[in-house]
């Protein structure tokens, strides 16, 4: 059964899971506040159907539907069973008729008075936020780790209503509008708590009707950075399982304080880093979940390098994330992770082949979370192609190995460490880190104590991908092949 949903985008209906879940229809007492309708399970449904409080009545139904003005369709029947009974037909069609388009003239008159009293409001608050538009190279943002920490969801409720909306079409220079911006989502938003802190902004737990969101929340001072993230999750086709779900940007203000706002799909799991982190028992990663969160993180960074063509001349054109490491990955409720924090990624542009976003000063400064860099970009002597976008992808594929080892270096192990850690000094800097991975050309000592075939042969299909040569290394569609390969032969063993 399928149910009108006022937050289920970007269609605005939902659909039911079992025969006995109904369709909810929750409205205020009082007229001039919100409504809310969507689908409800039927063991939520005896708490919450029928139910009144001081301020709403919650109705439900169970046809297709069913839930669209539901408050007003039920006020009609009870009305029209109490005085339209003995009136004739003739009199009551034309009732019907007046009263509809005396509702139409009122609706559209409010329309317009709203409508031109936003735009005059929103004018003049964009005006004096906005500084600039031009999108300039970073070059302190040597690393960006925003943690997402699993938290409970019984936080101290924080309710902004000192917010503003922001429509991006009311500037010459935003000329896309994602989903969320024309539905004022930052009036909707309660604010529950901090997920994690970053260079550049900090991700904070929201609710938006009855789902989590992830608010990646950027000060008004890193706007360049807001962008050329937000740029990258626009691009079209970019959606996929294992990349991480946009629902749009907005502005958010509370007195002088203005943040630009990045609404994603929260996963309560939080990071790869975290979840091997957090393993403190006897229990060490499996040889399913190595494969599980291998092959999903490939097929993520596959669909991203990769061109994709959709309908009506619409592709996405070849990418790269530029900063993969453990902390940038999300694990999902199903085990399988998805790629986040695009802010130093770039893409290649179609028809001129020029690589966008990324805040990279070309050919001067080197970004990245120093660990994870490929030796081209640790070692500055070593000339990096800056122009080509097949040069990110094989940084990327460098990176993607080192998170692989980490992740099976776990199966052999309950204590964590990341890359090259128990390399290196404490207290080590670049200059040590070049010295092991670029003069010495050493990789991540792999687990020698296992006897597992499977394991063995995971560790050996890494040579393949961090190897010194960029241009030797394989694609991310060799290592989907190779991995599921892997899990035929676990399974079949």
């Amino acid at each position: 059964m399928k149910c009108h949903c006022k937050y289920c985008l970007p269609r605005f209906f939902c659909e039911t899971k079992a025969e006995n879940d109904f369709c909810y229809y929750r409205h205020s007492i009082h007229t001039n506040e919100s409504s809310d309708f969507g689908c409800v399970q039927a063991d939520v449904a005896r708490f919450l159907c029928n139910t009144s409080d001081a301020n709403y009545r919650t109705e439900c139904c169970s046809s297709f539907f069913c839930n669209i003005n539901y408050r007003l369709v039920n006020g009609s029947i009870t009305s029209s069973s109490m005085k339209s009974i003995t009136t004739e037909h003739d009199h009551t069609n034309r009732l019907h008729t007046t009263i509809v388009v005396g509702a139409l003239v009122v609706i559209a008159v409010f329309v317009l008075m709203m409508y031109y009293a936003y735009k005059r409001r929103f004018q003049s608050l964009w005006s004096s936020s906005v500084k600039s538009n031009t999108i300039i190279d970073d070059e302190n943002s040597s690393e960006v780790h925003v943690k997402h920490r699993k938290l409970p969801l019984s936080f101290p409720v924080d309710r902004r209503s000192d917010t503003i909306s922001w429509n991006s079409e009311s500037s010459e220079h935003h000329d896309q509008t994602t989903v969320l911006e024309t539905r004022r989502m930052n009036k909707e938003i309660t604010f529950l708590g901090q997920l994690g802190q970053g260079r550049h902004a900090r991700v904070r737990l929201g609710l938006i009707g009855q789902q989590y969101r992830a608010i990646k929340m950027y000060e008004s001072r890193f706007q360049n950075e807001f962008e050329r993230e937000r740029a990258i999750f626009q691009t079209d086709l970019i959606q996929h399982p294992n990349i991480l779900a946009f629902f749009g940007a907005d502005l958010f203000a509370k007195g002088a304080d203005t943040c630009h706002m990045l609404i994603f799909e929260y996963h309560p799991n939080g990071t790869l880093h975290d979840v091997l982190n957090g393993n403190k028992s006897d229990q060490m990663i499996t040889i399913e979940q190595l494969l599980q969160y291998s092959i999903s993180l490939c097929d993520g960074l596959a669909h991203l390098h990769a061109i994709k063509y959709g309908t009506h001349d619409v592709f996405k054109p070849q990418m790269a994330h530029c900063d993969i490491k453990s902390s940038n990955i999300l694990v999902k409720s199903n085990g399988d992770c998805c790629l986040s924090d695009f802010s130093l990624a770039v893409r290649c542009h179609p028809h001129t082949n020029e690589i966008q976003g990324g805040g990279i000063a070309r050919l001067s400064h080197r970004v990245g979370t120093k660990l994870y860099m490929p030796p081209e970009l640790l070692d500055k002597n070593v000339i990096f192609n800056f122009d080509r976008i097949s040069a990110y992808q094989q940084g990327d594929m460098y990176s993607l190995a080192l998170v692989l080892w980490e992740i099976g270096n776990c199966c052999c192990s309950i204590m964590h460490i990341r890359p090259y850690e128990n390399q290196l000094p404490c207290s080590f800097n670049v200059d040590h880190l070049i010295q092991l991975v670029c003069v010495e050309q050493k990789r991540p000592l792999s687990c020698i104590t296992t006897s597992d075939p499977i394991l063995i042969s995971f560790f050996n299909l890494l040579n393949f991908y961090w190897c010194q040569d960029p241009c030797a290394r394989q694609s991310a569609a060799n290592l989907q092949d190779q991995l599921r390969q892997l899990r035929q032969m676990n399974t079949s063993s």
